[in-house]
C-alpha cells in the first residue's frame, strides 16, 4: 500500500470510511505488522488509528449515529 502525506486516515488503515470497529482493528494490526521495527511508520498508523477514532466521536457527537449501534 502506498501512502503519501495527503492520505486520509481511512486510506493509510486500508479501509473505507464505513467500515465497521472490528474492521478498523484488524486493518491498524496487519499495517503494524506490515510496520515491523519502523518507528515512524507506526507513528503514522497509530496517528491514522486515532484519527478514524475521533471522526466516528464526533458523528456520534452530532447525531449520526450508525443502524447497528442504535440497536446494540
Amino acid at each position: 500500500m502506498t501512502q503519501t502525506p495527503d492520505s486520509s486516515p481511512y486510506e493509510r488503515l486500508g479501509v473505507a470510511p464505513d467500515a465497521g470497529f472490528d474492521a478498523v482493528q484488524a486493518a491498524r494490526t496487519d499495517r503494524l505488522n506490515e510496520a515491523g521495527d519502523d518507528p515512524i511508520a507506526k507513528a503514522r498508523i497509530e496517528a491514522a488509528y486515532d484519527a478514524v477514532l475521533m471522526d466516528r466521536l464526533k458523528e456520534r457527537q452530532q447525531g449520526r449515529v450508525s443502524t447497528a449501534a442504535r440497536s446494540a
